[in-house]
């Protein structure tokens, strides 16, 4: 009698190795995922100085008692004056009629 011959398939459980390339790559995957999850802009909101305002009641009160340092020529026009205060704000004083006159293309 003639044996035959029967194919055999081996199947395998051995893990597959894996290059070093491709477990850099699949790191670099999941760390992308789990940033991508992060709410960043939180986070730096979180980390930011807290600016402290001071607001006045009365604005216009406060303002007024400020004195004037000088008066900014260069900002003049035939009815307006705008003068420079104490705090840095610049102020400027309108007029119904014509406070200033054009000489030579500046106003006095």
């Amino acid at each position: 009698m003639k044996k035959r011959k029967v194919k055999k398939f081996y199947f395998s459980n051995q893990k597959v190795n894996i290059g070093k390339v491709s477990k850099f790559i699949i790191i670099v995957l999941v760390f992308g995922m789990i940033l991508g999850h992060i709410n960043i802009s939180a986070i730096v909101k979180a980390m930011e100085e807290e600016v402290h305002t001071v607001s006045y009641s009365n604005v216009s009160k406060d303002l007024e008692d400020l004195s004037y340092v000088s008066e900014i020529e260069a900002l003049r026009s035939a009815n307006t004056k705008t003068y420079l205060k104490e705090n840095g704000i610049y102020e400027t004083e309108y007029y119904t009629e014509n406070v200033h006159y054009k000489n030579n293309g500046i106003w006095e």
